[in-house]
């Protein structure tokens, strides 16, 4: 199956942790963002304390516009405008934050919501027009680390909030009221993942737990699928994709003795492990085909400041990079983010710098300065069809900072990665209810259906195709309009049709 985030659609939107349910990290779109071309877009300095998680980015108000959603450790939730940096709203809680944010409408209602979780065990879900809350669950649970996923796992028309909390349990909250669905009794910093990682057509929740052990969950009810004992304190998120040849999707994590793991999706059984040089913090792997040879490459950040760049299907090491320091939290994050057809892997040191890599060989492209503490995110926060990043800055004093390029360009995925322009131009285009797709080459596509709210409907086409025209012919059952949306690497084309 595809892993595409059942939420609210924008394009080259950051609306959750890890970009997507499955944590892959990898954004689409393009930027003009290359050393000596980056400066800052707007700065916001609203927050008063440390900036722990990373940001999450998408249109929480409706308006057309998207939002930067940050969380502090000053109690509060704060929605900045991605355009300007100018505050839309705050929402004070009862305690400090340290989960990230989450924007979607996980109850169905056709209007967008924000989930905001803090220390003292409490799970909001707030208005995305004004921080009103709509409804909150409570825990004796605290110390939440673990970032929340939406996703509907059991069938209806809301999204379940999945969660975990330090001192209890792993939660699954129904998106339309905040009671519980199902809950999983053991301790979790790390966050949850999603994604039909068996192949049968149905959501898995996939989690790692304080006591070492990596839990593959029924979505609708909690129930065990399969475990499989790291042997290690788990603080480490899963990313889950599809990384060899086999139906089942594959499931990456690392555990505090240094070992990260990728198990298969149907058994849970260890398909290749790896001692790194250092523990596995609350880094979570990122997956792409980095160097364009149809293979995913899996890339992971151990504490020691090392970046490791592994063949997804083996297991081999690529590539490695130093950031120079320790790296506990700094997920790494994926784009072509200077319009190069060529993948950069971004990632920050605990103490601040940033360092862009080079995708297929890990050679350092820039770095920039700043006193950041977790990841940086990569989306269109200005509609410019130009990718930024946004990243928190813990030093003096605390900023939430959005880089752009110093020419503000705009368009920059008017061509998508791989296509030449005129008659050999890649093609996609609908004809009454057939979709129309030429490919000029060979290339891994994705190929997914939305209604016209933006709600995901149904995967269409996930695999590589050759060079050469396809139709497809989405049956989504009831009759209306409907969005497509084409993703390929470097880049992502939607289109309307009526069905």
């Amino acid at each position: 199956m595809f892993l595409t985030f059942i939420m609210l659609f924008q394009a080259y939107a950051w609306p959750t942790y890890g970009l997507d349910p499955a944590h892959t990290s990898l954004q689409g779109g393009r930027g003009a963002l290359w050393s000596g071309n980056v400066v800052e877009k707007w700065v916001y300095l609203g927050g008063t304390s440390y900036y722990v998680p990373p940001a999450v980015a998408g249109d929480a108000d409706g308006d057309g516009v998207m939002e930067v959603f940050a969380v502090n450790n000053d109690m509060k939730g704060h929605l900045v405008n991605g355009v300007t940096g100018a505050v839309e709203w705050t929402h004070t809680t009862g305690d400090i934050v340290h989960a990230g944010g989450l924007i979607a409408d996980v109850d169905a209602d056709g209007l967008t919501d924000v989930i905001l979780v803090s220390e003292d065990g409490t799970v909001r879900c707030l208005r995305g027009t004004d921080g009103t809350e709509k409804w909150r669950h409570t825990t004796a649970s605290t110390w939440y680390h673990s970032h929340p996923v939406a996703y509907q796992l059991d069938g209806d028309a809301e999204l379940e909030v999945v969660v975990g909390g330090m001192a209890g349990a792993v939660y699954c909250i129904r998106g339309s009221n905040g009671a519980d669905q199902w809950t999983l009794p053991f301790s979790a910093l790390g966050s949850p993942a999603v994604a039909d990682v068996d192949n049968d057509g149905l959501p898995e929740v996939v989690i790692g737990v304080q006591n070492g052990t990596v839990y593959c969950l029924t979505g609708a009810t909690g129930a065990t699928e399969w475990t499989y004992a790291l042997g290690s304190n788990l603080i480490c998120s899963p990313a889950i994709a599809k990384l060899d040849a086999d139906a089942a999707l594959e499931v990456v994590i690392g555990g505090y003795d240094s070992t990260i793991v990728c198990l298969d999706g149907i058994t849970g059984a260890a398909e290749w492990t790896y001692k790194a040089n250092s523990w596995i913090g609350y880094a979570t792997p990122a997956i792409a085909d980095l160097d364009g040879d149809s293979q995913r490459e899996v890339v992971v950040n151990a504490q020691s400041g090392t970046v490791y760049c592994f063949n997804g299907s083996n297991g081999s090491v690529e590539w490695t990079y130093s950031l120079g320091g320790s790296s506990r939290d700094s997920d790494p994050s994926i784009a072509d983010i200077d319009g190069d057809g060529v993948l950069e892997v971004i990632l920050m040191r605990d103490d601040g710098p940033i360092h862009v890599l080079n995708g297929p060989n890990g050679s350092l492209e820039w770095t920039r300065a700043g006193g950041g503490y977790h990841s940086v995110i990569i989306a269109d926060i200005d509609g410019d069809d130009c990718l930024e990043l946004v990243h928190t800055d813990n030093g003096t004093p605390k900023r939430l900072v959005a880089l752009d390029d110093a020419g503000n360009m705009s368009g920059c995925d008017a061509v998508g990665a791989g296509e030449k322009g005129g008659q050999d131009a890649m093609q996609f285009r609908a004809a009454g209810p057939v979709l129309y797709l030429f490919l000029p080459g060979q290339a891994e596509i994705g190929l997914s259906l939305y209604d016209a709210s933006g709600r995901f409907v149904q995967v269409i086409y996930d695999g590589i195709l050759g060079q050469g025209e396809y139709s497809f012919y989405p049956e989504p059952g009831a009759r209306g309009v409907y969005i497509a949306a084409l993703r390929y690497k470097g880049g992502m084309r939607t289109l309307k049709f009526v069905r």
